[in-house]
């Protein structure tokens, strides 16, 4: 009778813990429910109140060269080698935007039309024009100190022909007044042993002496030239600082040209004395001193033509590149 009563006993217990378990799992589940209903409530009563901004857009970025010049760079080293380098220098502008932006209507927009979506129109009320205006006046600026860069490495190069040549022409005419002399004092006598070798000194002497002279007035032009270049690219980089680059370029084209017109002058002129040497040559071709020197100055001659030519090269290069700016309204 007691074993039967206590196995009762342990049943309801086991019972009654059932049931307990079985309320506080409804009364969770009955809890977040309500909770979840109280929150759809919230939501939907201050759904009216929210504005949401959904923007369409493209990303693009650009690099292009907005300005680019090249030009000729020569080196000459002791003994008459030079060295010719073409150098490009280039300005580069590089910008990233966002396009056709404009809000998205959230209103009409249902997760049922998702599928079939499309960017809205783009609204007439909208500036869709590149906006340079506000970068403008760096983009100026940096194409005026592109330019005058450019002009201080002519002035550089100018300046370091002038000292490498400064003092060749009076140091050619003291040493083509001194053997023009000698030469004036030499005396050969024609029954004298060794009279043909005397001849070919003194002709060498005076041939070299008057080489010379004629050299030390072309270093000096050439002095001059650059002198009056340098003003000239002074007065450019003045135009380019208060901001006309139009009117330095333009400065810029008639002193190249000047610069073309007096380096052809000067091979017109080397030329014309390459042939009275070629000339010359032939008379003293019996005398092999004179001969040798003549040779020389004859090869010299050639190297200066070259030299000049491509010059001139280097002038129309950047001439062309002017121009195609001016005629491409890049100013």
């Amino acid at each position: 009778m007691i074993t039967k009563r206590a196995s009762s006993l342990i049943e309801y217990t086991m019972i009654a813990a059932i049931a307990s378990a079985v309320l506080i799992g409804m009364s969770t589940y009955i809890k977040r429910g309500t909770q979840g209903d109280v929150k759809d409530l919230t939501d939907s009563w201050i759904s009216n109140k929210q504005e949401t901004e959904i923007t369409t857009g493209a990303v693009t970025s650009k690099t292009h060269t907005i300005d680019q010049l090249n030009y000729m760079k020569q080196d000459t080293f002791t003994g008459g080698a030079t060295n010719l380098e073409l150098q490009q220098t280039r300005l580069v502008e590089a910008e990233s935007s966002v396009e056709d932006r404009k809000p998205f209507d959230t209103a009409s927009f249902t997760p049922a039309s998702a599928g079939n979506f499309t960017a809205p129109a783009r609204s007439d009320d909208v500036d869709h024009s590149p906006h340079h205006d506000d970068r403008a006046p760096d983009i100026e600026q940096l194409l005026n100190e592109n330019e005058i860069k450019l002009l201080e490495i002519e002035k550089a190069d100018a300046l370091t022909e002038i000292e490498r040549i400064k003092n060749l022409p009076n140091d050619f005419k003291k040493r083509g007044e001194e053997l023009i002399n000698s030469s004036n004092h030499m005396h050969c006598d024609d029954d004298e042993d060794g009279y043909y070798e005397c001849l070919d000194g003194k002709y060498s002497t005076q041939i070299e002496g008057q080489w010379l002279l004629t050299r030390a007035g072309d270093y000096q032009a050439r002095i001059d030239y650059f002198i009056d270049e340098l003003a000239k690219i002074d007065s450019e980089i003045a135009m380019l600082n208060s901001n006309n680059r139009l009117g330095a370029w333009q400065d810029m084209l008639i002193r190249w040209d000047n610069g073309i017109s007096w380096l052809n002058s000067e091979i017109t002129g080397f030329q014309a004395r390459k042939v009275e040497r070629e000339h010359l040559s032939w008379d003293y071709r019996w005398y092999p001193f004179t001969s040798n020197i003549i040779g020389q100055e004859i090869r010299e001659m050639d190297n200066e033509i070259g030299l000049f030519s491509a010059e001139i090269e280097a002038l129309k290069t950047k001439s062309d590149s002017i121009k195609a700016k001016i005629d491409g309204g890049t100013t």
